[in-house]
């Protein structure tokens, strides 16, 4: 390339050797001038006091490669990116003399690099613009595309304008496949917003990445709105961070299906709502560390699958399939550790098509229930106690409660036969046993042989309390 005759005021030597060999413009301030330098010539090609000016010219006429910024800007119109091109401003800083939407990003349009502040103005606009009627989506383009923005800082203020807006509000729109990387936002009323509100099958806002993503006091860090038809899906909110403020109305809502959201929201406090679920929402993925459920509202929300890491938990909107459509019958097994070694228990399904609880072996199966325990409530079946019973197993059902003087723990049991019989047996560890039934206690059929010498009775006490003997025959 061929150099210019003189070096311009305010580029220094590396800034020159940088642009030389990667960057198709650099773009730097000379006193009150924006100036741009062509990377190919070395040509001052575009100078104006307008930042926008110079810029929009360096993206409209380097063709593909990277635009590189080296300078503080002050912008006074929207910047529209430009497929193929990179947009790097070094780490300065841009800041609106006024508001307006500052961004427009485009198809294999990149940004990165800068600090947006709009906190100086009353900020009502978008930082960066995603339009649906420009359809980002590979099938239009015939290969992947790559629309970016990373390691970008937006401040703003008193909870106003958007940093990133996802719009898609006609047929045949769409926002997928773009990405966000390593941006931290400070106090945005909307930080990111999918927005659908086309009821159309085919107005998406699919597949995007946002990634290690950090917000600070935004009023709403990710909020997402549906139509019946067309709503978010798929969209990953990976690695999120977002600290409380007092001016919060709600870190995240979620709205959609197939949505994934790993990450963390710092100092939630009794009384707040750290995420919600519309309505609408439906086979979301939630994976956080928030101390509790209390944190989390699903609504009418459906299948939506929520772990919390801290506490942790695992909260399910509706139903939840294991092994759906399996033939071999496998478990969930959950371990734990008596002290010395560890066990598990199983869930699961038999070979015959049983459902099994089952404790580790030769241990208790504990089954705590402060509000009562209800077998077979809905009366379709018998409940049954050893039915698989093996030789010398006649166990006992025991029922356990307290005596009278509330001093002891006294149990009655029951199981059929023993080793020397085989009969049924009911049994009381200590003091009467008592049947109290509503009507009578019936006994087997009586018979009528007449007169027989009497060899004995059995006493017994009436509901009263009364001893009566019951007569015997030889």
């Amino acid at each position: 390339m061929r150099r210019p005759l003189r070096k311009p005021h305010g580029l220094n030597t590396s800034d020159i050797e940088n642009f030389e060999s990667t960057s198709k413009y650099v773009i730097y301030l000379d006193g009150t001038n924006y100036v741009a330098i062509n990377g190919d010539t070395g040509a001052e090609d575009s100078r104006s006091t307008s930042a926008h000016t110079v810029i929009q010219y360096a993206i409209d006429n380097g063709g593909v490669g990277t635009v590189t910024v080296k300078c503080n800007v002050v912008l006074t119109a929207i910047i529209t990116g430009a497929r193929g091109i990179t947009l790097d401003f070094t780490d300065h800083t841009i800041t609106p003399a006024s508001s307006f939407d500052m961004v427009f990003m485009k198809q294999n349009f990149r940004f990165r690099r800068a600090v947006i502040d709009v906190s100086g103005v009353a900020f009502t606009h978008v930082v960066f613009f995603f339009d649906g009627a420009d359809l980002y989506t590979p099938i239009v383009y015939g290969s992947p595309h790559r629309t970016v923005i990373e390691d970008v800082i937006g401040i703003s203020a008193a909870q106003r304008g958007k940093f990133v807006y996802m719009q898609s509000e006609g047929a045949n729109e769409a926002v997928g496949y773009c990405f966000v990387h390593r941006c931290m936002t400070y106090r945005f009323e909307y930080a990111y917003f999918l927005d659908v509100t086309a009821d159309n099958v085919s107005c998406w806002c699919n597949n995007n990445t946002f990634e290690n993503i950090h917000g600070w006091g935004d009023k709403y860090f990710i909020f997402m709105t549906a139509n019946a038809a067309g709503r978010p899906a798929a969209n990953d909110f990976l690695n999120i961070s977002y600290q409380m403020e007092d001016e919060t109305t709600m870190p995240i809502t979620i709205d959609g299906l197939r949505n994934k959201f790993t990450g963390d929201i710092r100092d939630l406090t009794v009384g707040e709502t750290g995420v919600t679920f519309e309505d609408t929402a439906d086979r979301n993925y939630l994976e956080m560390g928030i101390t509790s459920p209390a944190y989390i509202s699903e609504g009418a929300s459906i299948h939506n699958l929520v772990i919390l890491r801290e506490t942790p938990s695992i909260q399910i909107g509706n139903s939840i399939s294991f092994f759906a459509g399996t033939s071999v019958n496998p478990v969930i097994k959950v371990f734990g550790d008596d002290g010395g070694a560890q066990k598990n228990g199983t869930i699961g399904v038999t070979a015959t098509g049983a459902f099994s609880i089952s404790a580790p072996a030769a241990e208790l199966l504990s089954i705590n229930a402060d509000g009562g325990i209800s077998l077979n409530s809905a009366s379709q079946g018998d409940v049954k106690a050893f039915q698989y019973a093996a030789t010398g197993e006649n166990n006992y059902v025991y029922v356990y409660g307290r005596d009278n003087a509330d001093a002891n723990t006294r149990y009655m049991r029951t199981r059929w036969g023993g080793t020397a019989n085989d009969e049924g047996e009911i049994e009381t560890q200590a003091g009467d046993l008592f049947l109290n039934p509503a009507g009578v206690v019936k006994f087997g059929t009586k018979t009528g042989t007449g007169d027989a010498v009497l060899d004995g009775y059995v006493t017994i006490k009436d509901a009263a309390g009364n001893t009566i003997k019951l007569a015997t025959t030889a």
